[in-house]
């Protein structure tokens, strides 16, 4: 009788309904490991359904107390990790579990802790930012803080998707930041002040193993700010062969500096005018938006981070071209619907359908009011809509048109 293979994927609280489809095509045992409540768990990251072939709730201290043995019957044939915040806890089960395939539990802090790669890069030299770190709680005087230069950006030490993340242009701005930080209480008190850099910003997909580092996707983000708070537009595909080699070297570089030995990794990047690049931050799990960035890859023909992974646990070797995609013209991006305009939700729906290059809409928060909004972020988001055409013109009118729906830019 055929074994599956079977994975653990632990807290997957990224893209999960996306990442179980795909382990179900590749007929791979799916298995959810939650160490947290699921009433924890926000609505951006929430499954709407049961997704996984097996979903297991056993808190850290209760799998540390029994060594683990709750788990060590299923013989996983790989763990991946669903979530960074979870990651030195992913990093001592694999270490245990399936030890050749696992990080380093000793530097799980610099694969998480965005202080603590900043840190890491910048005495490095590898575009990491001088950081300072601030507890909004406990914060008592202007002195607390160093000399600044002005603009800089703030954001939660263990934040995602722009959520009170901020462009802050003077003195009085920032201790308004603060004082207002702290009456919110986010998930964390703990936040990061980092120089402001201007530049391009791009999104880069590893897989590696054992060491070995394999970019397999590079896509190119455009945000504009909104009451000073950076928000998502649209995310492409880099095309520029020769950005293309240097982020690809670039990156191979911090995954080193980081200890990254295995597991699929998402980073951020920012390239700016003199062509230097600067390190936002990495994210040691599967690329997030719902899946949105890995469809599109695949849309147009390109292998992900995941089909690395998926072919190196069916086969046990790194194909680069998986077998299931074949060859496209097409041209694609992702836009990010906001409904900026709060068109009822049925008509908008309707609109986004109609654009000719629309590929597929995967809806998120279909009763976001975004335009009530102080502060915009993914929690708001209404829609990621996949666009493709092999016209690239047509493309771009279409594109044009999102824009003028959508009503965010305008």
């Amino acid at each position: 009788m055929y074994n599956k293979k079977k994975m653990l994927i632990v807290n997957p609280l990224v893209a999960p309904e996306y990442l179980s489809q795909q382990l179900h095509i590749n007929n791979i045992h799916a298995i959810g490991l939650y160490t947290n409540s699921i009433n924890d768990i926000d609505s951006y990251n929430l499954p709407k359904n049961k997704v996984f072939d097996d979903v297991l709730f056993i808190s850290f201290d209760d799998l540390i107390k029994q060594n683990f043995k709750q788990i060590t019957q299923y013989k996983f044939d790989y763990i991946l990790n669903g979530a960074e915040e979870f990651t030195k806890e992913f990093d001592q089960i694999t270490k245990v579990l399936t030890p050749n395939l696992s990080n380093n539990p000793l530097t799980s802090e610099m694969r998480y802790n965005k202080y603590a790669m900043q840190e890491v890069l910048y005495n490095k030299h590898l575009g990491g930012s001088l950081t300072y770190y601030i507890d909004v709680l406990s914060y008592t005087s202007p002195s607390y803080l160093p000399d600044l230069t002005y603009p800089i950006f703030c954001k939660p030490r263990n934040g995602y998707g722009s959520i009170n993340a901020s462009k802050i242009n003077n003195y009085e701005a920032l201790m308004k930041y603060l004082d207002d930080m702290r009456l919110e209480q986010w998930t964390s008190s703990e936040y990061l002040v980092q120089p402001y850099i201007a530049g391009d910003e791009f999104v880069v997909d590893a897989f590696s193993l054992n060491g070995i580092h394999y970019i397999t996707n590079i896509f190119q983000y455009k945000k504009i700010l909104i009451n000073q708070t950076p928000v998502y537009r649209s995310s492409q595909m880099l095309e520029d062969s020769e950005r293309c080699i240097r982020l690809s070297k670039y990156m191979q570089q911090v995954l080193t500096a980081l200890d990254v030995k295995n597991g699929l990794t998402h980073s951020e990047i920012i390239m700016d005018s003199q062509g230097n690049f600067h390190f936002i931050e990495l994210n040691n799990r599967i690329n997030g938006a719902h899946g949105a960035h890995l469809k599109l890859a695949n849309y147009i023909g390109q292998a992900t981070h995941l089909d690395y992974l998926i072919n190196y646990i069916l086969y046990g070797e790194i194909i680069h071209k998986p077998q299931h995609l074949q060859p496209k013209l097409s041209n694609g991006i992702i836009c990010f619907a906001f409904n900026g305009k709060s068109i009822n939700k049925d008509i908008y729906m309707q609109q986004l359908e109609g654009i000719k290059s629309t590929t597929e809409i995967i809806s998120i928060n279909i009763n976001s009011n975004a335009s009530s909004k102080k502060r915009i972020s993914m929690l708001d988001l209404f829609a990621l809509t996949i666009l493709t055409n092999t016209n690239k013109q047509e493309l771009i009118n279409d594109i044009n048109k999102f824009i003028e729906l959508d009503g965010l830019d305008v």
